[in-house]
């Protein structure tokens, strides 16, 4: 199980707890409720999420990722498995992947 201490303006707050339950990969075990968060100087807000992760291959499934160049074309990878996770706009992938990865040229 993981344990999160999270810090910063409550809808920031609020809304990265929604991204680790929108993620088929976490369980959220527990959470703070507003009232019992800590208020901090500034307006910030303390909350405390308690989860469990688990890999693709915990989960038993696989995961296929597209990705569109700037010339558009598409490069489709799936894992065998792996890890991801997203915080905000941000996606962050890990794992092994099935074939070989095509050749990106940057």
């Amino acid at each position: 199980m993981l344990s999160l201490k999270i810090e910063g303006p409550r809808r920031e707050v609020n809304a990265f707890i929604q991204d680790i339950k929108n993620n088929p990969q976490a369980r959220v075990i527990t959470q703070s409720m507003p009232y019992f968060e800590e208020v901090l100087e500034n307006q910030d807000v303390t909350s405390y999420c308690h989860l469990q992760y688990y890999s693709l291959e915990e989960i038993g499934k696989a995961m296929v990722v597209t990705f569109e160049t700037k010339e558009g074309e598409d490069i489709t990878l799936t894992l065998e498995y792996g890890k991801v996770l997203k915080i905000g706009d941000v996606l962050q992938i890990n794992g092994k992947v099935k074939s070989l990865l095509p050749a990106i040229a940057w």
